[in-house]
């Protein structure tokens, strides 16, 4: 997601004929009016030398689910008691209402007792956990091409910085992501084979970062300028300074686009699933998570399989995305 789409990101619903439910507790249409939903990215901005930015994206903050009705009838004090037992237990419940789902904990509860069948209220929670079941990226080419351009990126930031061990490692790292056909639809196994040299990289770009800081952290004086200092040695100092503070930067930037690149990574891992079943076919496995029969060439390339029978009890990796080719399984 670009930065100009990271920040505070809300919509507010109208609860006209969607059940909600919080707990045991179910809304009933006159009862609540809209809520909101969205919240922040939670971003690092690292400021460079220069007004340049490289800037960390953390992950989500979501935004606090919170409305306001009137419980009316015989039922209207019960409800309102039970939410404020609740809110009081303080206990992570069950939050639903259409196709949205959280795992939240009642901040706030406040009611107006006008009458035993006719209450206000306003109730605030905090999010535990996001459960809503999001779509997936639009395809599996952009969860490739994100990957070629991170990994373009660091490699050039990797020549720049000019450290050998840092570029073998970088080398292996890309060999590892070239062996990966589609990362959409691979499995865990294949993931982690690229998360290993990934892990590597990013620690020795940490020992990079200490040493460049270690330098840095010792300057006096500018350049090492000193009385009696020999000038060749003054010389050296300056420009162990200054080969320092450029490096640092570039370090920094190498820093954001590998981590970038574990995020994506952990997304797709996060995302793959998997399926135990006794014979049956890959037809009904695809259809049941894609939409589509002919989907079931995206889970016999990720399973290594070539036959859509199967028979036994088996253990398939099925990713979230599928490049549909039609059915025909490529070669």
């Amino acid at each position: 997601m670009g930065v100009a789409a990271q920040g505070l990101f809300i919509w507010a619903i109208q609860l006209a004929n969607v059940i909600l439910k919080l707990g045991d507790v179910v809304f009933g249409n006159t009862e609540v009016g809209t809520i909101p939903f969205g919240g922040d990215q939670k971003l690092n901005i690292h400021r460079l030398v220069g007004g340049k930015r490289v800037i960390d994206a953390m992950g989500p903050d979501p935004l606090p689910p919170e409305w306001s009705g009137i419980f009316v009838g015989s039922l209207a004090l019960e409800k309102a008691l039970t939410l404020h037992r609740m809110k009081n237990d303080g206990r992570p419940l069950t939050l639903t209402w259409s196709a949205m789902s959280y795992l939240v904990v009642i901040k706030t509860f406040v009611a107006n007792f006008e009458a035993p069948f006719n209450i206000p209220y306003k109730i605030v929670c905090e999010v535990a956990e996001d459960r809503t079941d999001l779509p997936p990226t639009n395809s599996a080419f952009d969860v490739n091409e994100v990957m070629s351009g991170d990994l373009t990126s660091a490699q050039g930031l990797s020549d720049s910085i000019g450290d050998s061990t840092l570029s073998s490692l970088m080398t292996t790292l890309s060999s590892a992501i070239s062996a990966v056909s589609d990362f959409a639809k691979a499995t865990t196994s294949t993931i982690n084979s690229v998360v290993q040299p990934l892990n590597a990289v990013r620690s020795q770009v940490s020992i990079l970062i200490a040493s460049s800081e270690n330098v840095l952290k010792n300057v006096t004086t500018v350049g090492g300028l000193l009385p009696n200092n020999p000038l060749a040695k003054s010389v050296a100092s300056l420009t162990n300074q200054v080969n320092s503070t450029i490096a640092g930067g570039q370090l920094a930037q190498l820093n954001s686009v590998l981590g970038r690149m574990g995020a994506n990574l952990g997304q797709v891992n996060s995302s793959v699933k998997t399926a135990t079943v006794a014979g049956g076919n890959l037809f009904d496995l695809a259809a049941k998570n894609y939409g589509t029969a002919t989907g079931w060439t995206t889970i016999a390339s990720a399973n290594g399989i070539t036959d859509p029978e199967l028979s036994g009890v088996t253990t398939l990796s099925i990713p979230a995305n599928t490049n549909d080719t039609g059915g025909i399984l490529e070669a």
